[in-house]
């Protein structure tokens, strides 16, 4: 059973990914110059810590902060080192650390490193893109953050074993298979876990409001954080954020449903019916349409309505089906019968603009680029995921080394399939899909001041947003515990914060989000001082 179980989940992530796309898989351990996934020819070994000091001035305000890049040893809450973890650290000079929050943010695949949202979303410089989250011509860039989170919160951005700079190896040989012994759902939160407690212990932030963010895959980690902080290290969290994340598997929106799983293919469409909207599929007499927000309420409704009785075997009138859901989802009703009504996302992605020779993404279905292979059936490469990721990696290389003073041979992987490919995505050696929902609400229920907060794109068709809205709604918490939980839905896809609005709506709410939990009214203004430069010195 393991065995079939680890292979489900691996076509899962072959056909759509969780973070990491197949064309997105752009770099592997042996691209990166290791001799094996374990790096076991011994990693290069990095420098000390860097430390640097920066200004940031953002609407008036003068905020002058102190960079950290530097590595901690990787253990699993055991007294083994299983290699170092690599981490960028911004903190707010002058503060007072017994108030200020420091956050843990990481992101997903698992084999990402975390430079998507330290440079795409949250640190004082993102990567430069245009406002409607296409890009620029290459290479990338770095310019001032506008939405930046240090105005109310610490970050500190750490990339898991086997990504960015963080590699195996101790001074005994360490597996890492598919054995779970080092990648695995269980021992990686034990892994970030430990990075925490050496982080809070060493910079003497134990005092500080703790916080966690993760993406996409991330976001599972940021879901089951609070549970295993807690209860295997003793740390409480005041709030984790969840970005784009998959919180139950069994419920993802990807390709590899099935037709005896019902609800992964309800709760896609509305996401489906959103990107047809923006690229003005929908017929304009369809009922509810005229707002994006009106139609796609109704499509929710549709979706656990009718639909899935449909699907269930219950179409009283097949035609009168098939042409509601062609009209919200913009594809033809033959097809959509062909398909029975359950939707692979690539075949959306490939149908939509039908005629056209474009398709739209499945990371964010608002954008469309030309087809390279109109006479395929199938979905190839996404047409934003592997440019973002680029753009990301050319910023990041020059950023590290110029203005954080941190430099190394050893190679920065933003992207390690060697990870997915031997993840061991058993929990305790159970069977089924790997799943947080039950763990979070047991944190929320142990400490019931936890807040919680959901942020989603509306045009990702990887990890469709109303798919955390049905486990919210059936986590069946307590309405005291119910108001702890913030689902928000933004306009953008899977990396919502690449589009301006987005991200600016998202640090505003992150904001709103801290101070709530902390029960602030608003955020301490920074410590005063002389004026700033108008630019990092």
């Amino acid at each position: 059973m393991k065995l079939s179980m680890r292979f489900r989940v691996a076509a899962i992530l072959a056909v759509a990914g969780i973070v990491l796309a197949p064309s997105g898989w752009a770099q592997d351990a042996r691209g990166n110059g290791a001799a094996s996934p374990s790096g076991a020819s011994g990693p290069i070994a990095l420098p000390a810590a860097s430390v640097t000091h920066h200004v940031l001035n953002l609407n008036g305000r003068t905020l002058r902060y102190t960079a950290t890049a530097g590595s901690l040893p990787a253990s699993a809450n055991t007294p083994q080192r299983i290699g170092d973890m690599f981490y960028v650290a911004y903190t707010l000079d002058g503060a007072d650390t017994a108030s200020r929050p420091v956050t843990f943010v990481f992101n997903g695949g698992p084999g990402a490193a975390s430079a998507y949202l330290h440079l795409g979303a949250m640190g004082p410089k993102r990567v430069a893109l245009n406002d409607d989250g296409t890009l620029p011509p290459p290479p990338g860039h770095l310019v001032t953050n506008e939405s930046s989170w240090l105005p109310f919160t610490d970050m500190v951005f750490v990339d898991p074993v086997g990504t960015g700079y963080s590699r195996l190896g101790g001074k005994k040989k360490v597996k890492a298979t598919s054995d779970g012994s080092v990648w695995g759902v269980r021992r990686d939160l034990r892994t970030l876990g430990s990075f925490i407690r050496l982080y809070l212990a060493r910079n003497g932030r134990w005092p500080s409001p703790k916080f966690v963010v993760g993406e996409s895959y991330g976001g599972f980690r940021a879901a089951a954080l609070p549970d295993t902080l807690e209860r295997e290290f003793s740390i409480s969290l005041n709030g984790t954020l969840l970005v784009s994340p998959v919180i139950e598997f069994s419920l993802a929106g990807l390709d590899g449903a099935d037709a005896y799983r019902l609800a992964p293919w309800a709760l896609r469409l509305p996401s489906y019916a959103a990107t047809a909207w923006q690229h003005r599929m929908v017929p304009a007499s369809t009922d509810g349409a005229q707002t994006l927000d009106g139609f796609r309420q109704e499509v929710e409704r549709f979706a656990l309505g009718d639909y899935l009785t449909a699907l269930a075997g219950g179409i009283p009138d097949r035609k009168a089906f098939f042409d509601r859901l062609a009209r919200y989802t913009g594809l033809p009703a033959d097809a959509l019968q062909r398909m029975g009504g359950r939707i692979p996302s690539g075949q959306f992605a490939k149908l939509l603009l039908r005629g056209s020779n474009r398709i739209v993404s499945l990371y964010d279905g608002a954008i469309a680029a030309p087809d390279p292979h109109p006479d395929r059936p199938r979905f190839g490469a996404d047409p934003t995921f592997d440019p973002v990721t680029a753009r990301i990696m050319d910023a990041f290389s020059t950023y590290i080394a110029t203005d954080l003073g941190f430099k190394t041979d050893r190679a920065y992987r933003m992207l390690n399939r060697a990870i997915a490919r031997n993840w061991d995505w058993l929990s305790g050696g159970r069977q089924g899909y790997a799943g947080t929902a039950d763990a979070l609400k047991e944190a929320m229920t142990r400490n019931e001041k936890l807040g919680v907060f959901i942020a989603h794109g509306l045009f990702d068709l990887v990890t469709p947003y109303f798919a955390s809205s049905y486990i919210v709604a059936h986590m069946d918490l307590p309405e005291k515990l119910r108001r702890n939980v913030t689902l928000a839905v933004y306009p953008g896809g899977h990396m919502m914060y690449t589009h301006a609005a987005a991200r600016t709506a998202l640090a505003r709410d992150a904001e709103a989000f801290f101070n709530a939990t902390l029960g602030r009214a608003a955020t301490p203004a920074p410590p005063a001082g002389p004026s700033a430069p108008a630019a990092d010195p």
